[in-house]
């Protein structure tokens, strides 16, 4: 089982509320677009994507941070992995989103 999926499954295995769920979910998406920042050629405006990670994750979720360190490794070996139009679509998925989101650094 590769990294990303062994996080997933791990992610899948936490108990835990529905909340605490969501949290890792928001936690994954944001490192993969930290992930994939420098090799797509695009920069992250670092206080956009901390007011969404306070806006979206309660303060009482401490564990987030470990996660999003994990996460962020996975996801940056897991590209290295891919062939180049696999890269180039995420590259171009990865860009709709930092747009979507406004984290894009002006």
């Amino acid at each position: 089982m590769t990294a990303p999926w062994r996080a997933l499954a791990l992610l899948l295995a936490l108990p835990g509320t529905a909340a605490a769920q969501a949290s890792y979910s928001i936690t994954n998406d944001v490192a993969l677009l930290i992930a994939l920042a420098e090799p797509c050629g695009f920069a992250l405006n670092g206080d956009a994507v901390m007011t969404y990670l306070a806006e979206k994750i309660p303060p009482s979720d401490i564990g987030w941070t470990a996660f999003m360190d994990l996460q962020i490794s996975a996801h940056e070996g897991a590209f290295e992995e891919k062939g180049e139009l696999e890269k180039k679509i995420a590259c171009d998925a990865a860009k709709r989103s930092v747009d979507h989101f406004g984290f894009a650094k002006p």
